[in-house]
């Protein structure tokens, strides 16, 4: 399995033209490389936390819709940080007169967008995020079982 998904990750980076993390870095302008690299650990990152659920859930992943979307924002949010480099770099590279406020939105975006992924990645493997998944996901059955709410107001009288 880890070694079908280590593949899978390959073919996607190359796809969008990377062969490795390292490439992006050497792609932007030289004032988004820190952001190329923050993108670069938020695309390795992101691979280890698919492969680590896959693993550890099997098919059974289908089933674990608040770590998805965790999984799911973390790939849009990727997918944004990579977006604002290509278009701040293509202005820089072209000398375009907003170049530099391009590249101040690419910082804000991917330093926003950093920070989203390393928290929603990581609570992928906490252990006290993991706790309160399982807890939502016991208060959703006792909701749908109900078929609303699944409790009586604490000072109401039973």
């Amino acid at each position: 399995m880890g070694l079908i998904l280590n593949e899978g990750t390959k073919r996607v980076l190359k796809s969008v033209g990377l062969s490795s993390s390292t490439v992006l870095t050497e792609k932007v302008a030289p004032a988004l490389q820190p952001w190329a690299a923050l993108t670069c650990k938020g695309v390795d990152t992101f691979g280890s936390s698919v492969e680590h659920l896959l693993r550890k859930y099997n098919k059974d992943i289908i089933h674990e819709q608040f770590l998805l979307n965790r999984l799911a924002n973390s790939a849009i949010d990727i997918f944004i940080m990579m977006a604002v480099l290509s278009r701040a770099s293509r202005a820089v590279n072209k000398n375009l007169p907003m170049a530099q406020h391009e590249v101040n939105l690419a910082s804000v975006i991917c330093s926003e967008a950093g920070e989203r992924v390393h928290h929603n990645l990581n609570n992928l493997r906490s252990s006290a995020s993991l706790s309160n998944f399982k807890l939502m996901k016991n208060i959703s059955q006792e909701i749908f079982s109900a078929d609303g709410v699944a409790h009586r107001h604490p000072i109401d009288r039973l």
